[in-house]
């Protein structure tokens, strides 16, 4: 995607901006499993900026949607949202891994949409027990407050590819392995928009 730019012509300065796009959420908003995904996303602070977040991540990693894969979703916050997406959208095992996930408000939302192929972990990613993590791994950190490559050094050999946004913390959350594409991406309706697909 296109970066803001600034040209000098003689006396004027032409700064260009990428549109920001709504097509993460006019996708999401069309896709059958919306009406289901609609009570987690309406449980945030703003809606349209989460779907947008979350939907980036199922985007971006959509080389990889075919493969038998087991997605774990770091930081994914207290209502899984990336994950419950992930759920309705491919056929991974999806690991939602949060210390901060509401139990109860979830595994009822499971219940009542028969929500398959989604796992909950309460825990911090340090505590999570890497036996219970079927490879190869997809991973996403859409909102992770970790260090990524700390996380990825800790799963080597089990992953495939990781979607990174840096939501707050770059330093920390932006990898320094392998990039395969980065960038600021304008469908995300957020005033942070970085994001890295890494690969091992």
């Amino acid at each position: 995607m296109r970066s803001p730019s600034v040209q000098q012509a003689g006396n004027e300065f032409i700064v260009r901006l990428p549109a920001i796009s709504t097509s993460y959420v006019r996708a999401l908003m069309r896709a059958d499993c919306f009406p289901a995904l609609l009570p987690l996303f309406n449980l945030a602070h703003d809606p349209v900026k989460e779907i947008s977040e979350s939907y980036a991540a199922f985007d971006k990693l959509r080389p990889w949607q075919g493969e038998p894969l087991t997605a774990v979703h770091v930081g994914d916050g207290a209502h899984c949202r990336t994950a419950a997406l992930f759920a309705f959208m491919t056929k991974h095992a999806n690991v939602s891994v949060d210390p901060a996930i509401r139990m109860d408000k979830v595994r009822a939302w499971i219940a009542e949409h028969d929500v398959q192929r989604l796992y909950l972990a309460n825990v911090k990613f340090e505590d999570l027990p890497l036996e219970s993590l079927s490879g190869p791994l997809l991973l996403t950190f859409v909102h992770a407050h970790v260090d990524t490559d700390e996380v990825l050094a800790r799963l080597e050999g089990k992953w495939r590819a990781a979607y990174v946004s840096a939501c707050c913390e770059p330093h920390r959350q932006l990898s320094r392995g392998k990039v395969i594409e980065e960038g600021e991406d304008w469908a995300i309706l957020s005033p942070q928009r970085r994001f890295q697909v890494v690969v091992p």
